[in-house]
């Protein structure tokens, strides 16, 4: 009988060994994973930015045009397909991420459409111009913080 009892326990503690060891590897691969998907999400949308922002500049440069222009229709439509890949980027971004590095994403989008729309607006209500020196301070900021939050 006491064989029986000592084999039981036995038992049972190799039963809670193997389900610990399964629920630290489980946790282990997740975080694993979680740390893959940040290391595409984060990069994706620098890359994203990074392009939106030169094809502004290409915008501005080349000058908007009127909605009647050939020109003016293939800024627009370049400018929308920017707005629309880089809202993307950043919701992967908010998915996959910490709050903290989603709400920076999300804000430099906003900072972006705000300069495609013309609606940043400075103290006095006036336009602010377009300074592509500004948006790669804050994309440098962005690439700061999903470094120090990769452990990078």
């Amino acid at each position: 009988m006491a064989a029986l009892v000592g084999a039981a326990i036995g038992s049972a503690g190799d039963l809670g060994a193997a389900w610990l060891t399964s629920r630290i590897q489980g946790r282990s691969q997740h975080a694993q994973w979680l740390r893959e998907v940040r290391r595409t999400a984060h990069p994706t949308f620098q890359a994203q930015f990074k392009r939106a922002v030169r094809d502004l500049g290409y915008a501005v440069e080349k000058g908007v045009g009127s909605a009647a222009s050939e020109q003016g229709r293939w800024n627009r439509e370049l400018l929308a397909d920017g707005i629309r890949d880089l809202e993307l980027a950043a919701a992967a971004v908010s998915l996959e991420g910490p709050p903290s590095l989603g709400e920076k994403a999300e804000e430099l989008v906003q900072t972006y459409v705000g300069i495609v729309l013309g609606s940043r607006l400075d103290e006095e209500g006036e336009v602010m111009p377009f300074r592509p020196r500004e948006l790669d301070e804050e994309l440098r900021q962005f690439t700061e913080q999903a470094r120090s939050l990769m452990g990078e």
